[in-house]
């Protein structure tokens, strides 16, 4: 983070951890509904609105909720690549 002078608390790194994922969502060219069917899969309900904040950093949903999205989009990436 060029030019940061700030604290980088833990919550600063998470959110900047799943904007991170965002962009490699960006360049896999995977969409947001691919994400919620693979949650819809393991019987998770999420909508496209909190993926779409999540890996924004824009989220203020709870550690594990996050951390399940941080998981099903990176298990989608790896999905998408080996196809």
């Amino acid at each position: 983070m060029s030019g940061f002078d700030g604290i980088a608390t833990k919550d600063l790194i998470k959110r900047a951890a799943l904007v991170d994922l965002g962009f490699k969502v960006d360049k896999s060219n995977i969409r947001i509904s691919d994400i919620t069917q693979e949650a819809k899969l393991i019987g998770v309900r999420l909508t496209t609105d909190d993926v779409a904040k999540a890996i924004t950093g824009k989220s203020r949903a709870p550690e594990e909720k996050l951390a399940l999205i941080q998981k099903l989009t990176e298990k989608v990436i790896r999905k998408k690549s080996t196809t």
